[in-house]
């Protein structure tokens, strides 16, 4: 993979990323079942390494990186010693800290694809 390709690819994960943790309930759980073409679960903090990439490559500022890393921690840190099947229903039920997660989520996704569109 050139750079021109891995940019484009870690552009792809993260917007990925964020798009299945603003997603509906439902979407969340199929992502989890199915998985995603780049993410094996929702919350999958494979993002965090591709986001890093970009703020390297100038393509997003580190101050959004910031903003999505916490939105990460908030959510690993909530869902430590949870099994999969917990995780699950507590997307199932769209817990107050899942609507939570989906809201900021959402907001993260408009601002990262202003700024990779803007670079």
């Amino acid at each position: 993979m050139d750079s021109a390709e891995l940019d484009t690819f870690a552009v792809d994960v993260v917007r990925e990323g964020l798009a299945a943790i603003a997603s509906t309930s439902a979407a969340q759980l199929k992502v989890n079942r199915e998985f995603g073409e780049h993410i094996d679960e929702v919350y999958d903090p494979i993002v965090l390494d591709y986001l890093r990439g970009l703020v390297g490559a100038g393509r997003v500022t580190a101050d959004l990186a910031a903003e999505i890393e916490g939105l990460y921690t908030e959510i690993e840190r909530s869902s430590a010693g949870l099994t999969w099947q917990e995780e699950d229903l507590r997307i199932e039920r769209n817990a107050s800290s899942v609507r939570r997660w989906r809201e900021m989520a959402s907001y993260l996704l408009r601002e990262f694809e202003g700024q990779v569109h803007a670079g």
